[in-house]
């Protein structure tokens, strides 16, 4: 096992240029398949760095490649890229200087950890066993830029055999950290329903179909059907997010936005037939018609138990095994379940919560990390991957 003395010093050593490389991060943030800046500035580093570097996977995605000294796996760490549509409000001297753009969701900090990470290991050539392709991906916040890239053929540029990636979280106290097996976030189905009903002839006002109606009537037996699903039910979040209608040349239409969550592929395979039969049970026995489609669907995100043991091995000598969090859930999704669905990682979250830092929440103009996470972050990002690459040469 590599132990943390044998990186612990010089990443110490580097903890004034990681911060000021996550504050350079955080003051350009960039929505969704508009990072030019960001992605130019990442590249740019790791070139610096002689990694050699593909630019435009997925639009503007980045991936560096790290080749060790002697022959072995393949390891890919993910760091997400884009930012939100919302201003600032910290007052922080490096604030975001885009007007109504924020890294209020932590990317500054992902990307800053696998860069500062790919820096170690870029003087470590020697001790590494394999390759490490080190990716940056677009559009995390709307949850397609992991499919843009495996569209692009990442995978099958990189096939990795293990992936590693991190996470700041809002709500758990700088110190600690998640590290566990199994679930840690939910999956997705996010659906856009559509019933088209039919105008009331002037005579027989009394006529038509009310489309409006009959979205209440599906709504209330989804929400119904939810609360009896057994064991189940606890493991999973229905909500209905939007309701419209609008009077089309067509006749009266109503449209539903919806949202099932689960922490298994086996409930998220079992409960979309069922919101299928309900919505055309209802929909069909009061003379209308529909449209259902999936507008969004990710797999939950589920950590590989060996990989996993390697990442808390790595924090527990770091933070101590009294600060490492295993039972953990989220039932917000992330599209990295696309490439954790495709091969054995892991995901962990380092705390960032300081309430006496003023570091707020998740999606708010106000928020911001406790910078105090960053060499921790870099130090268990290090130790997992030399673990990782030299325990399987």
């Amino acid at each position: 096992m590599t132990s943390l003395g044998e990186v612990g010093h010089e990443i110490a050593q580097m903890n004034e240029s990681i911060v000021a490389l996550r504050r350079e991060l955080h003051q350009i943030p960039e929505l969704a398949f508009e990072e030019t800046r960001t992605s130019e500035l990442i590249a740019c580093r790791m070139e610096e760095l002689g990694l050699r570097v593909e630019r435009g996977i997925g639009v503007t995605g980045v991936l560096g490649w790290l080749e060790g000294d002697r022959p072995g796996k393949t390891l890919m760490i993910r760091a997400d890229m884009d930012g939100l549509p919302m201003p600032e409000s910290t007052g922080r001297p490096y604030a975001s200087t885009i007007d109504n753009r924020n890294h209020a969701c932590g990317h500054d900090m992902n990307m800053a950890l696998a860069l500062s990470t790919a820096r170690v290991l870029s003087g470590r050539r020697e001790r590494i066993a394999g390759k490490v392709a080190f990716v940056f991906q677009p559009a995390d916040e709307p949850q397609t830029g992991a499919q843009r890239m495996i569209d692009d053929g990442l995978l099958q540029k990189v096939h990795p055999d293990f992936v590693l990636a991190h996470h700041a979280m809002d709500n758990i106290p700088t110190g600690k950290v998640v590290a566990q097996p199994g679930r840690i976030w939910a999956s997705t189905n996010t659906m856009k329903l559509v019933i088209q009903g039919e105008r009331a002839p002037s005579n027989t006002p009394h006529g038509g179909v009310d489309a409006a109606l009959i979205a209440a009537e599906v709504v209330t037996s989804l929400y119904g059907m939810m609360h009896r699903v057994g064991p189940v039910r606890d493991e999973v979040v229905f909500r209905v997010n939007t309701i419209t209608t609008q009077a089309g040349p067509e006749g009266p239409r109503a449209e539903v936005g919806m949202r099932l969550a689960t922490y298994t592929k086996a409930s998220q395979e079992t409960l979309r037939p069922r919101i299928e039969s309900i919505v055309s049970g209802i929909v069909t026995a009061l003379g209308s018609t529909y449209t259902l489609e999936d507008t969004l669907v990710l797999p939950p995100v589920h950590n590989d138990p060996a990989v996993a043991q390697t990442v808390i091995n790595a924090a527990s000598q770091v933070l101590g095994p009294e600060n490492i969090i295993q039972d953990w859930r989220n039932l917000f999704s992330d599209d990295i379940a696309l490439f954790l669905d495709a091969t054995p990682g892991c995901v962990f979250c380092m705390g960032t919560f300081n309430p006496d830092k003023g570091t707020g929440g998740f999606h708010r103009p106000d928020y911001d990390i406790d910078e105090d996470a960053l060499v921790p972050g870099v130090e268990i990002m290090t130790l997992a991957a030399l673990e990782l690459l030299n325990s399987a040469s």
